[in-house]
């Protein structure tokens, strides 16, 4: 009898080192294990034809990939945002979805408070000018700012942002506001924070933090309206997801001066055109979704789906740190 088939397609796998690790060494003793990075979606549908379960990190998991897949039991998100998978066509084919929530809330709540330093203290700037020997011509400008003692606002307040709260209250000594109408105000006191509406957020802090799953509801969250509503010093970071925010309206923003500047981590489309007016841009700091991108966090995220797949192969539901998204 063959071994069941399983597909790992991120990239991020190379970089979790897991050959040696028990976990890995015991799924590859019961199934085979397929490497390979898909460059469409006619591509993905070829290789999930005989495979059980399929682990992926942003590439669509689209019907037409559930419809190719007969043998399909598990699509394990190696993440948190499952937003690329059709996790309702998932569930009409009978397939468990699973995603990694909680191992990413630390170092994405870092990589929040590294962007807000980069550009608090235009690190991107600063480099470049020992680069160049530019030195002076850098002493010269405006310079940055502390974030000791400045307001920080936290759109989205589940594990990541009142992670970033703590961070943020305990190191920097930042006042912290928060808006998640989902979480109840004596939840969010407990973080040292302030409860309060999305506008009142936006008016009065100088750093606003996106911390929110991508959904209808929060898709272009942050546009326009939004924007022209910060102070024209505040700075906004957004570490969640791409489609949360309205590009257009940010590169406006960012332009006419309505915010000061932005540090982002995520994109509407990843990657971005490289003729993206975002790119030519000063005053925006950039990184390529790589907020959960450590060497621990990116270990533990596939160690819990090799968990799921292994779980799955021998005939039980997923078990933690594994998370079921549907029944």
């Amino acid at each position: 009898m063959s071994k069941p088939r399983i597909l790992l397609a991120d990239t991020s796998f190379k970089a979790a080192r897991l050959l040696e690790e028990p976990r890995y060494i015991e799924l590859v003793s019961i199934a085979d294990t397929v490497y390979k990075i898909p460059s469409s979606e006619d591509e993905m549908c070829d290789l999930v034809k005989d495979v059980s379960a399929v682990i992926v990190g942003d590439f669509p998991v689209t019907p037409r990939v559930f419809d190719s897949a007969s043998k399909l039991k598990l699509v394990a998100k190696c993440g948190v945002g499952y937003d690329n998978i059709d996790v309702d066509y998932a569930t009409k084919r009978g397939v468990i979805v699973t995603n990694v929530p909680s191992v990413l809330s630390g170092p994405v709540a870092e990589h929040a408070v590294l962007l807000m330093l980069a550009v608090a203290r235009k690190l991107v700037a600063a480099d470049s000018s020992v680069r160049t020997n530019t030195w002076n011509e850098f002493t010269s400008r405006e310079p940055g700012f502390e974030l000791s003692g400045k307001t920080l606002g936290v759109i989205g307040f589940g594990a990541i942002g009142s992670r970033l709260a703590d961070m943020a209250h305990n190191a920097f000594n930042m006042k912290i506001l928060a808006y998640d109408p989902v979480v109840k105000p004596e939840k969010i006191r407990e973080h040292a924070a302030e409860p309060v509406s999305l506008d009142q957020l936006l008016a009065r802090a100088d750093i606003v933090s996106v911390h929110v799953p991508l959904s209808p509801a929060t898709r272009r969250l942050i546009g326009e309206r939004e924007l022209r509503k910060m102070k024209p010093s505040s700075v906004l970071i957004n570490t969640s997801r791409g489609k949360v925010l309205d590009e257009k309206a940010l590169e406006n923003a960012l332009i006419s001066g309505w915010i000061t500047a932005a540090g982002i981590d995520v994109f509407e489309e990843e990657p971005p055109d490289p003729k993206s007016p975002l790119l030519k841009l000063p005053n925006i700091t950039m990184t390529p979704h790589t907020a959960a991108f450590t060497s621990e966090a990116t270990k533990a995220l596939w160690l819990a789906c090799i968990g799921a797949a292994i779980d799955v192969i021998q005939g039980t539901r997923p078990r933690a740190p594994a998370n079921i998204l549907n029944t």
